[in-house]
């Protein structure tokens, strides 16, 4: 692990420690024994993008049907979605985004999104987008405008693996510091699993290591 060397960094959460003693890292259980590494996942993703709002549909008319997709580079880590709706004068009955792409794994997932007001994240975590839809979605009657939105993806990310329960243990390093963070957890599928975190959040520039250590 970068920057790790001989040096000594104990994170811990809910019981489990994790550190690093000649060059190799450490994770202690709750009982204090030291765990395989079969049940420890480190993945160094380096300098993570902070969230875009236009990453996959370009500012345009909500409408029902298929919005024009860009081809932009495969998300790693797979990210939220994060959906922007601009009212043009009365607001418009928003209805859904239904969007299509892959998770993490390259399985085919797809998200039904109610739109709402201004921003709205979704709840599966994206590594590409094939196709994005309008529904349920009706012009306002009175200036009879459409009002706008856009498709990119949120700060949150999602965890490379399926986390089975609470008792997963999920460190974050940056660098040499340990930020607070929270999960959504779920074993039946991996776009589900998402982090978020409370402070320093991606920003292009901020490094990030994530290492999940399951019991």
């Amino acid at each position: 692990m970068p920057g790790v060397h001989n040096q000594t960094y104990i994170c811990a959460k809910d019981g489990f420690r994790v550190g690093t003693k000649e060059n190799n890292v450490e994770v202690i259980d709750k009982n204090g024994a030291l765990m395989g590494l079969g049940n420890v996942h480190v993945i160094n993703y380096g300098a993570i993008p902070a969230s875009d709002d236009d990453y996959f549909v370009d500012n345009t008319d909500m409408q029902n049907g298929a919005y024009t997709v860009k081809s932009p580079d495969a998300l790693d880590p797979a990210r939220p979605i994060l959906l922007t709706q601009t009212d043009e004068d009365t607001r418009d009955t928003l209805g859904k985004i239904v969007v299509e792409g892959t998770n993490i794994n390259d399985e085919v997932i797809t998200e039904e999104i109610d739109v709402t007001d201004g921003t709205t994240v979704g709840d599966k975590a994206f590594k590409t987008v094939t196709s994005v839809t309008g529904k349920d979605w009706a012009m306002d009657t009175e200036e009879e405008t459409a009002d706008k939105i856009k498709v990119g993806f949120a700060n949150p990310m999602g965890s490379p693996i399926a986390l089975s329960d609470d008792d997963d243990a999920l460190i974050y390093f940056e660098d040499t510091t340990t930020r607070s963070w929270s999960a959504v957890n779920s074993d039946d599928a991996v776009e589900e699993n998402i982090l978020t975190f409370s402070t320093n959040q991606p920003n292009g520039t901020r490094k990030f290591i994530i290492m999940l250590a399951r019991q």
